[in-house]
């Protein structure tokens, strides 16, 4: 892995931590997905070419490192309503039931915890470590319906 997919990498790593760390804390997610911890290679092999592309141009530009951010996350959102749609073709009527409210439940509260994030640097690295949060967190519940 080169130098920047590297830091990237390291960069989710780090907001799936605590993403993670923050969503264990959340009542309306389930105990499975609470334990859940991908690895570097899971959440680096979920972004895409672009993204990584993006972000190496951005040159530490706050607004260019979030429109970066921005068009991940639109990438991995249709990832996780198709790994979504799948396990619901595969699942029986009980266990599409307790998916969808897990999954209902996870989206009620699925940003609270970037949301809650204490103040690291004031100004836009806290925009920055937000954004970070939201795609991890997305990675995260992503990686793991692709895992079920």
């Amino acid at each position: 892995m080169s130098k920047s997919k590297s830091s990237i990498a390291a960069m989710m790593g780090i907001a799936v931590s605590l993403a993670t760390a923050a969503s264990a804390q959340n009542a309306g997610h389930d105990a499975n997905y609470a334990r859940f911890r991908p690895t570097d290679e899971a959440i680096a092999a979920v972004h895409s070419p672009a993204y990584r592309r993006c972000m190496q141009r951005s040159g530490g530009v706050t607004i260019t490192m979030r429109e970066c951010s921005s068009a991940e996350f639109d990438r991995v959102d249709v990832r996780l309503n198709a790994n979504y749609r799948q396990i619901m073709r595969r699942l029986r009527a009980p266990e599409q039931q307790r998916l969808r409210a897990a999954q209902r439940r996870w989206l009620a509260s699925r940003w609270t915890m970037c949301d809650n994030l204490p103040d690291y640097e004031g100004g836009t690295l806290d925009l920055i470590i937000r954004d970070n949060c939201v795609l991890g967190e997305l990675t995260r519940r992503t990686l793991w319906l692709a895992q079920l």
